[in-house]
């Protein structure tokens, strides 16, 4: 009995402690990838701004095939939202909506995760001339002062640097073939 009591109060000290260095962890996360695409600004946005064309190029597509996804009518511009719903937990439930849309320059979105939390994300696009285009993919998620969420915080943001990689590249090669 002495020795399971041992091993509990061990136990409980390890979570404490973890419980402790968490709130001295970042309290938000920001991932910034970026792509010059070799395709005029207005093939990049189109892309981008309409969440209907998002299968084409977007990493987490590629995570379900049998997720269910619902869009907004119309798909594309200020207020419009996709959700999804899969059974794969990397993926799992939430709903994506752009906030603010500068035509082939700027779309902001807020990403609401399920049971995670919402992530604020930008896509900028500086053409370099007629036919290029350099596109900035961003995300931030502020974990407020939950220690549980800080320590996600530290594995999720480069999980996500990952995809946004993947996605650029498949972008990129999507808006050259057009």
């Amino acid at each position: 009995m002495k020795s399971l009591s041992r091993i509990l109060s061990r136990f409980i000290f390890g979570v404490l402690i973890l419980l402790a260095i968490g709130f001295f962890l970042p309290g938000s996360s920001h991932v910034e990838r970026s792509a010059d695409i070799h395709a005029p600004a207005s093939v990049v946005y189109s892309q981008v701004d309409n969440f209907k064309n998002w299968n084409n190029w977007s990493p987490w597509f590629k995570l379900d095939p049998n997720a269910v996804y619902t869009y907004s009518e119309p798909a594309s511009g200020m207020g419009a939202y996709f959700t999804w719903d899969s059974a794969n937990r990397n993926l799992g439930k939430g709903k994506t909506t752009i906030l603010k849309d500068e035509s082939d320059r700027l779309i902001h979105t807020k990403t609401e995760l399920n049971n995670v939390g919402e992530v604020i994300g930008d896509f900028t696009l500086t053409p370099a001339d007629s036919s290029n285009v350099h596109i900035v993919w961003t995300y931030n998620m502020d974990y407020g002062l939950n220690p549980f969420m800080r320590w996600m915080g530290m594995a999720f943001g480069g999980s996500v640097a990952k995809d946004y990689e993947h996605g650029l590249a498949s972008l990129k090669e999507v808006c050259e073939k057009k």
